[in-house]
């Protein structure tokens, strides 16, 4: 692990530390920590993914989206009958666990 030196300096009530393009991060936002040893940590946050989400939802409020899916509506298929599977059967408040045992043991 290479260090490079930079400076500090105040921005406003806050304290800020230049970070050389070398180390640039690819993020909005960090979360910051000082370890037990008296470092500081910064990581960088993950983008909001649920941002993203909600802005592609948003295109379904579209009026011209909705005429579209109105007009050519897609056919659903029955559901089909199928015999209950352990998936579907309703699972007991209580459970017993059966421990298969060798008599050699004993």
């Amino acid at each position: 692990m290479t260090f490079q030196r930079t400076r500090v300096f105040n921005n406003g009530n806050s304290q800020a530390v230049r970070i050389p393009q070398a180390l640039r991060l690819d993020a909005a936002e960090v979360e910051i920590c000082r370890a037990e040893n008296g470092d500081l940590i910064i990581r960088p946050l993950p983008v909001r993914r649920g941002d993203a989400l909600l802005a592609v939802l948003q295109q379904f409020d579209d009026p011209e989206f909705i005429a579209e899916l109105e007009q050519n509506p897609r056919e659903q298929t029955p559901m089909q009958d199928r015999p209950p599977t352990l998936a579907t059967t309703p699972v007991p408040s209580w459970s017993i666990c059966l421990i298969p045992t060798s008599s050699s043991i004993y």
